[in-house]
């Protein structure tokens, strides 16, 4: 695979509570500007302990994460936390990243910057959300609102990757899809980075340029997101 335009590459990434039973295996893998790299595999697969160590909430055993070849594990203080705005998550449930007492203005501009001058009203537009949504409580909103909320207010930081973990598993069918065709679109039309984890065939069929898929902690297969499609097209 050409290493062009590489913007986060993951080497002999271990993780686990001992090293004698790691939870993840020695993964490596590299995700480009602009494309989505899907993670596949069943509940337990390691999949999720993936993502927590690249974002820097579970220390790996060995291994490295490199963004734009800076290794960011290494990193502490207030480097750190200028990092970790970079590479921003959607978590399955929304209320990981929205606190219930702030209303949704307030949650995007703690993300934006009271002095940025960018405009709340803007990241709303961008997920088909309009202004009346700004003076409104988590509470006050659907799943499929919450969720393009936690799209808007990761999208506020001008990430240079956006980890999507079961971005989907927690809405109905028709809310998946309306989801998914908004992400692909904001994918497009902003070159963004995705790497999606995810036991999810739609999803991985849907978003995905490639997917690894892994079971027991180690990548076993890499295909392109075509082959993946043929390989389990009876289960669309």
């Amino acid at each position: 695979m050409s290493r062009d335009n590489i913007i986060l590459e993951v080497k002999h990434l271990t993780v686990g509570y001992s090293q004698k039973k790691p939870v993840v295996k020695d993964v490596s893998f590299l995700l480009k500007k602009g494309e989505c790299l899907a993670i596949f595999g069943k509940l337990g697969s390691g999949k999720t302990t993936i993502a927590m160590a690249i974002l820097g909430f579970i220390a790996p055993i060995y291994g490295m994460v490199l963004l734009n070849s800076i290794n960011i594990l290494k990193i502490r203080g207030r480097k750190r936390r200028e990092i970790r705005r970079r590479i921003q998550p959607i978590f399955q449930d929304p209320f990981l990243s929205l606190h219930p007492m702030k209303r949704i203005k307030t949650v995007l501009e703690d993300s934006i910057g009271r002095e940025s001058g960018k405009s709340v009203k803007r990241y709303l537009n961008m997920v088909g959300l309009d202004a009346s949504y700004m003076d409104r409580l988590p509470s006050q909103l659907s799943g499929g609102e919450l969720q393009r909320v936690c799209i808007a207010k990761a999208l506020c930081t001008n990430p240079e990757v956006l980890i999507l973990d079961e971005p989907f598993t927690a809405q109905d069918h028709v809310t998946k899809v309306k989801l998914a065709v908004l992400l692909r679109d904001l994918k497009n039309k902003y070159n963004l980075s995705y790497l999606l984890i995810t036991h999810d065939i739609f999803t991985v069929s849907f978003l995905s340029d490639r997917v690894l898929l892994l079971d027991q902690g180690k990548i076993t297969e890499t295909m392109t997101a075509g082959e993946f499609r043929e390989k389990y097209i009876a289960e669309l």
